[in-house]
């Protein structure tokens, strides 16, 4: 199955966040056929080796792992997995940065499911 968006083009992700919760999403998106758009990471591990390894794919990918969320985002794309956190205060910046570059935004992050008892004034 390959997931499209609004036309004929398969949606465009990027993968933010390249831990083990990131690696398990990019098997997903490339399992799915979503073209993956750009990968953000900042463990200097990572950053500059290509997704597919650092996802544990045994291929490349041709996407090297970036730390400048800006660049990675301001290049675009439908929607950004955000997968480095765990807590809505800490995440918001994030996904604002997201939004402000018209990207949707899809997290694994626990307190995003009901926000109104962690961040009141966020989920607002």
């Amino acid at each position: 199955m390959t997931l499209t968006s609004r036309g004929p083009r398969p949606v465009r992700a990027i993968v933010y966040g390249v831990g083990e919760m990131g690696s398990i999403v990019t098997r997903l998106l490339v399992e799915r056929g979503v073209e993956i758009a750009g990968a953000i990471g900042r463990s200097t591990t990572k950053v500059g080796r290509d997704l597919g390894e650092v996802a544990g794919l045994g291929r490349r990918l041709g996407i090297p792992v970036e730390a400048d969320a800006a660049a990675v985002l301001g290049r675009g794309a439908d929607i950004a997995i955000v997968c480095v956190g765990s807590y809505l205060e800490t995440m918001f910046p994030h996904f604002a940065a997201c939004l402000e570059n018209g990207i949707n935004v899809v997290t694994i992050e626990e307190e995003t499911v009901f926000p109104w008892t962690s961040a009141p004034a966020r989920a607002q």
